[in-house]
């Protein structure tokens, strides 16, 4: 893609925050199924359900992710920006674009 002109960076992180951003992920899931059947998950209920993820996927975790004192590895954990480099330069100009139609609806 950068061969075409555009601009791609992934952002490396951690084993021990990717494996935090998997497990956060798992329990917005989980909430968003559970607002679905209008059921509101509480902090226990999260922390509950979270703690049995982990147990039922720990060979999965320590396959994946590595165990916590093991080697350190770089995960990609996203792409940050792709764009065409022609954009590149506008994206700038569209904080002063945002700033109008803040300033208008505020009016």
């Amino acid at each position: 893609m950068q061969e075409l002109g555009h601009i791609v960076e992934l952002v490396y992180s951690t084993q021990a925050n990717a494996r935090k951003k998997l497990l956060s992920l798992v329990v917005a899931e989980e909430g968003a199924k559970q607002r679905k059947n209008k059921v509101t998950l509480t902090k226990s209920h999260q922390s509950e359900y979270l703690k049995k993820k982990k147990a039922e996927n720990a060979v999965y975790l320590a396959t994946t992710f590595g165990v916590d004192d093991g080697l350190l590895v770089s995960f990609v954990t996203g792409i940050l920006f792709i764009a065409t480099s022609c954009s590149k330069h506008m994206v700038p100009l569209l904080e002063d674009v945002f700033k109008l139609m803040v300033h208008i609806h505020l009016m």
